[in-house]
């Protein structure tokens, strides 16, 4: 499906698809030249279950096709980028978001204040992990 069609859009066209229930097992790619967060939003919420550029090699288009005809769900790295940047270094609002810093990374965690017993960690002594 592509996003720009004359007549209707992709988006639209992977709305009525989805929605058909005559069409359930019908599973729809978007492979397009338009990969930008928009689209992408918009494809997936109308039911599209993968969405890939153009300019994509044909390998890629190959198993691009293949992973949503298994019921998986693939987005192209240009879109997954995309999103990141729209919705996770701003949030959905274009606002930007603070990066996580060690301090509030579960990876960062400050371990001197847990200690390990028979239960497991906890937080009565400094010791480390």
């Amino acid at each position: 499906m592509d996003i720009r069609m004359p007549g209707t859009d992709g988006i639209a066209a992977t709305s009525a698809i989805c929605a058909d229930p005559a069409l359930a097992a019908v599973r729809v790619l978007v492979l397009t030249t338009f990969e930008e967060d928009h689209y992408v939003v918009g494809a997936l919420r109308a039911g599209a279950s993968g969405f890939i550029g153009k300019g994509a090699e044909p390998d890629q288009i190959l198993a691009a096709i293949r992973a949503v005809h298994a019921g998986d769900a693939l987005l192209s790295p240009t879109a997954t980028r995309s999103l990141i940047d729209r919705y996770v270094r701003t949030g959905a609002s274009g606002t930007a978001v603070a990066p996580r810093t060690s301090a509030s990374s579960p990876s960062g965690r400050s371990r001197s204040s847990r200690s390990s017993g028979p239960g497991g960690p906890t937080r009565r002594s400094p010791t480390r992990w």
